[in-house]
């Protein structure tokens, strides 16, 4: 992306934002603030000032995940502060290796109130759950609208998916790139966060 810029071709970070690379803009969601929603969320739904233990479940690799961590993690010292983060585990978007995290931790007998994974593998993650017969038992959110994802939802083995507007997002993209260069904003564009539940209406 460097030699690209270098050589004057406008770069537009998509979903996950790279702020210090001279990119002409980010278009896409708040990601500290989806994760403090999540946060927020699962803070709301588990018993009030009943300690809990939570699953964290991302994939380090990746800035946008890292992001969406920060926001959760504040929201929980803030407002939840009885909530308690006992472990966090790298799955690299694997749904196999998220089965085999939350499987590990569930056959150690460690009690579980709730599961935010902040990256890709939810499969895995519900595989797990429902082995153990404790999707009832555990708020389980995540990210992505998907066939998959949606499914989960509907089955209520997931709690919530937050998502965002990808075609919208593209024609934000399109539209800067459409604009004449000497009046293009170095502004960046914030899209809606969306929130999926099980009673949701999916188009």
């Amino acid at each position: 992306m460097k030699a690209a810029i270098d050589d004057g071709v406008q770069v537009i970070c998509l979903t996950s934002d790279l702020p210090n690379s001279r990119r002409t803009a980010y278009v896409g969601i708040d990601q500290i603030a989806s994760g403090a929603t999540a946060g927020w969320f699962m803070g709301r739904m588990l018993p009030p000032q009943q300690p809990g233990n939570i699953l964290l479940i991302c994939s380090s690799t990746y800035r946008t995940q890292e992001e969406r961590e920060i926001g959760f993690r504040r929201v929980l010292r803030e407002s939840f502060p009885w909530l308690t983060i006992r472990d966090r585990v790298n799955i690299n978007d694997e749904a196999e290796t998220a089965w085999h995290s939350v499987k590990k931790w569930l056959e150690e007998g460690k009690p579980l109130a709730g599961i935010y994974n902040t990256a890709g593998g939810n499969e895995g993650v519900a595989r797990a759950l429902e082995a153990f017969g404790v999707q009832d038992q555990v708020i389980f959110t995540g990210h992505e609208l998907s066939e998959s994802s949606r499914l989960l939802l509907e089955t209520g083995t997931m709690d919530m998916v937050l998502g965002h507007d990808m075609r919208r997002e593209i024609e934000q993209c399109l539209a800067i790139f459409e604009q004449p260069l000497s009046e293009r904003s170095s502004a960046d564009v914030k899209t809606p966060l969306l929130i999926y539940h099980r009673y949701s209406y999916f188009s």
